[in-house]
């Protein structure tokens, strides 16, 4: 029973961290955070952030993930077809 407690809170705060992830309004030190999870959807999500600055953008290319590294792709894509 326990063990199901632990996984049902992990799940919430996965999903609570993803949100962060995605939300324009989440606070920089907030992206940074998320930015160096082990988890390769939080830190896809920071990379598909447009409120991600730079310098966080800069670190995520050294990321070993090919799915970090796919989002940065399609963030790339993303601002070529709005300019």
């Amino acid at each position: 029973m326990v063990i199901e407690e632990i996984e049902d809170l992990s799940k919430i705060n996965l999903h609570k961290e993803f949100r962060q992830a995605n939300d324009p309004e989440t606070p920089i030190d907030t992206l940074v955070l998320l930015s160096q999870s082990s988890n390769d959807l939080l830190r896809g999500a920071v990379a598909l952030n447009q409120s991600t600055p730079n310098f966080i953008l800069e670190l995520l290319l050294n990321d070993t993930s090919e799915y970090v590294a796919s989002c940065l792709r399609k963030r790339e894509e993303l601002n070529t077809t709005k300019s």
